[in-house]
């Protein structure tokens, strides 16, 4: 089969992606829904440091400078701006109190990022098995795993910590080593989501391991999907800046600003919604071949020909 044959197929997926969406609705919200109790528990973290007592309104810089100091040594904040500091440090220094602070807003932010692609992934496999979609419905589920979430957090943000801290440690050719593993590091725990939802281990390594057989069945399949997203993505964008530029061209005709602003606003506004939509094919997309790699079910609605076509099952 062509590479080109495989790209259409997979671009006929994506459609088949976008019919899940159109389906069960919900599906299309749950990421903004997330984004928002992201945002608000990470506000809960930082409204503490950000609004302590300083003895300075809120709106006075020297509230701002008083809050840096409890997380920054003071010097190390000053010496950038400093004339003759060659041989002082260079970046911002952490206080005892600042270290403990980033590192729990750290692997905070992997725990919500993990334990709302949890409540994600769910609901979109229930979709893909023909079941209803809720959101609340989704949380409730994630909260059942905890446990797997919270060690799962803490071994990939401790993972991703040791990663970027030897990149800063290292010259160039260590950095590029360090940048291949954490490209394979990722490419390996693309199943952990769907794992930690149909497996019962708590282990972080066995559900990489997982992962990775998974993903290794059909590594090519997974890239030639991708690249058809990605690739129909970027013929869609593309499109959309010759009728932007179409536009633009008669609105200098015109000699019209607000036909010229309201095309740009529009433009801008439907690429967002676009890459949205793409966004959430992808992980729709996993899912399937989540299902048909570690189960050989073929979700609906997606094509039974299409799909065999397009995910040759490596033996």
């Amino acid at each position: 089969m062509s590479f080109m044959t495989r790209l259409n197929n997979s671009w006929h997926l994506f459609t088949q992606s976008l019919t899940v969406m159109r389906d069960h609705k919900k599906l299309m919200v749950f990421p903004l829904v997330t984004a928002a109790l992201t945002l608000l528990i990470i506000l809960f973290f930082i409204a503490p440091v950000a609004l302590q007592s300083t003895g300075y309104n809120y709106t006075d810089i020297q509230h701002w400078k008083a809050v840096a100091g409890t997380i920054f040594i003071p010097a190390s904040i000053e010496a950038p701006h400093t004339p003759h500091t060659a041989d002082r440090q260079s970046s911002p220094v952490l206080t005892n109190y600042g270290v403990i602070y980033f590192a729990i807003i750290y692997f905070a932010a992997m725990f919500l990022a993990t334990f709302f692609s949890v409540a994600f992934y769910h609901e979109i496999l229930r979709a893909l098995n023909g079941q209803d979609v809720s959101i609340t419905g989704g949380l409730r589920f994630a909260g059942t795993k905890l446990p797997s979430i919270l060690i799962w957090s803490l071994f990939a943000g401790l993972v991703g910590y040791i990663i970027r801290t030897l990149e800063e440690k290292v010259g160039i050719i260590g950095k590029i080593i360090l940048s291949i593993v954490g490209i394979a590091w990722s490419v390996a725990s693309v199943f952990v989501i769907p794992f930690i939802i149909t497996d019962t281990s708590l282990n972080p390594l066995h559900l990489l391991q997982e992962s990775a057989a998974t993903l290794k069945k059909t590594w090519g399949e997974s890239l030639i999907g991708y690249l058809g997203i990605q690739f129909g993505s970027l013929i869609v964008a593309l499109s959309s800046l010759f009728l932007l530029g179409g536009v633009v061209i008669i609105a200098i005709q015109l000699h019209s600003i607000v036909t010229f602003l309201v095309a740009c606003a529009l433009w801008f506004v439907g690429i967002l919604a676009f890459a949205y939509l793409t966004n959430i094919a992808n992980h729709i997309y996993r899912c399937a071949l989540f299902i048909f790699a570690s189960a050989g079910k073929i979700p609906a609605p997606f094509d039974q020909v299409a799909m065999q076509s397009a995910w040759k099952m490596k033996k």
